[in-house]
């Protein structure tokens, strides 16, 4: 008889983020977002015996995008400490989860990878070989995601997202959507596409590809962009229950 699979969710962490996106990649299909849900599954369960959520869980692993014209709340946001913002060399370790960004890509075209596996949710279309038409653009990361816990644990491999920083500290959501992973996971619903197992010590390299819309005047009005401050983006990682220890990575990439 097989043994029963116990799982536990650390949700993510939203506290830290009061604001609404300023910036929109949506479309009417449901889209699977960012977030922190990491699972422990068991020492005595190996990674093809994860099980799939349950269907309320799998509801919200998926969320409508959102309109490219909303600005939103404009409530300033809490800094960030120094100590959180990590070089593009760096490895960020989260709830037993090592993160190490490999290669970074922004661009409008989709190149020579897998096109079955990527989610068309542009505004502008795409043409026969993914490539964007419109005002958006893709943003690739080689990302190598390590289980440094002796418990196999399943991840997901689109969790944090991407985050502007301007030169002042504040965080903003960037509204982008992951539509894209070089290796599916098979073993749950088609919504857990971004799941992965991982044994104890055990290592996986996934390219995840985000969908990130251009900006509007009135949103680069708002957000200050073309004054004395400098808006980058970061990729998040969520560290803890805690959301003022999440760390943010420094991508080398303009928030335009």
């Amino acid at each position: 008889m097989k043994k029963k699979i116990k799982k536990m969710r650390l949700f993510p962490l939203t506290t830290l983020f009061l604001a609404a996106a300023l910036t929109g990649c949506g479309s009417a299909e449901p889209a699977v977002p960012d977030s922190g849900l990491i699972q422990s599954i068991g020492t005595d369960v190996e990674p093809s015996m994860a099980t799939s959520l349950d269907d309320a869980s799998t509801a919200s692993d998926i969320s409508n995008a959102g309109d490219a014209n909303d600005t939103g709340d404009t409530e300033p946001l809490p800094a960030v400490y120094a100590k959180n913002l990590l070089s593009l060399s760096d490895t960020a370790t989260g709830n037993g989860i090592s993160y190490s960004i490999l290669d970074v890509q922004r661009t409008k075209e989709f190149g020579d990878r897998a096109l079955e596996n990527l989610m068309d949710l542009s505004h502008g279309g795409t043409d026969g070989q993914g490539n964007l038409l419109g005002d958006e653009e893709y943003l690739f990361l080689m990302i190598q995601f390590t289980n440094t816990t002796d418990q196999a644990v399943e991840i997901l491999r689109n969790q944090g997202g991407l985050r502007e920083i301007d030169s002042e500290g504040r965080v903003l959501h960037c509204n982008s959507e992951a539509v894209y992973c070089d290796r599916k996971w098979e073993d749950g619903t088609p919504g857990e596409i971004f799941h992965w197992v991982l044994a104890p010590n055990e290592s996986v390299t996934s390219e995840i590809g985000w969908l990130v819309q251009g900006r509007d005047e009135a949103s680069r009005e708002l957000l200050g962009l073309g004054d004395s401050r400098d808006w980058s983006l970061y990729y998040e990682v969520e560290a803890s229950e805690d959301s003022s220890e999440n760390y943010y990575i420094d991508l080398k990439l303009e928030v335009e």
